[in-house]
């Protein structure tokens, strides 16, 4: 997806009145490309989506697996996996991680602030400086108090997700930003409901495996227990 590329969605946004200026790619994933953009003169991050890698995610039907849907048709199509139901989920996909996103935000958690969504692209706040954007956590040399503190303070925002009935499930150094001596958690499209998925006890056991494992040698017996109670909220 190059700079031609993102010109729809930028005209899709005028059309909101939202007026986006200086883009630039500044990071290409699997589903998206981030770009960097000025929005009411400010810098901002504007992660599009790639329409073909959406309605190909193999991994969409498992994540989205007991999500409510309303009409039973839809509920059959995404569980056969047919044209109707690969539609569905490229529609609704974007929609809910801005829902996410917001909900997330408004409750506290070290996230990006989320400002609007339009087709399939989410403007949110842009983390870094002008010419960098923040590194990714695997990418950061931590002093040992420096990473403890992160590590607490990455457990508390899981509580928060999970008080707010959500796991992230992809969680990981590399789904982290980090700026300024904060994280940024970031990618949440696949994040699943505590209280319909099947096997949210794995993901949130691999999220904390994800973290306790980056962190290892910067924790103690007591900070594991910490992360192990964060279990109690699937109960």
């Amino acid at each position: 997806m190059s700079i031609q590329d993102i010109q729809p969605i930028i005209n899709l946004f005028a059309k909101q009145g939202i007026s986006l200026h200086n883009a630039r790619i500044i990071k290409t994933g699997k589903e998206a490309v981030i770009y960097y953009v000025l929005y009411e003169n400010k810098p901002a991050a504007l992660k599009v989506y790639k329409d073909h890698l959406v309605r190909s995610f193999q991994k969409q039907p498992y994540y989205i697996t007991a999500k409510f849907i309303r009409r039973p048709s839809f509920r059959k199509a995404v569980r056969k996996g047919t044209k109707v139901g690969k539609k569905y989920i490229q529609d609704t996909w974007v929609k809910r991680e801005f829902y996410l996103l917001e909900k997330l935000f408004s409750n506290g958690a070290d996230i990006p602030k989320p400002y609007v969504q339009v087709n399939n692209a989410i403007l949110m706040q842009y983390i870094g400086t002008e010419d960098n954007p923040a590194p990714m956590l695997k990418s950061v040399k931590l002093t040992q108090k420096e990473a403890k503190t992160l590590f607490i303070r990455i457990l508390h925002n899981i509580e928060i997700f999970l008080k707010q009935g959500i796991i992230h499930a992809d969680l990981s150094e590399f789904n982290v930003l980090y700026f300024n001596e904060k994280p940024y958690i970031i990618d949440f499209p696949q994040a699943v409901d505590i209280r319909t998925h099947p096997d949210k006890k794995a993901l949130l056991s691999r999220d904390i495996r994800n973290i306790n494992k980056f962190f290892r040698n910067a924790i103690d017996r007591s900070d594991l227990k910490a992360s192990e109670k964060l279990f109690s909220y699937l109960k």
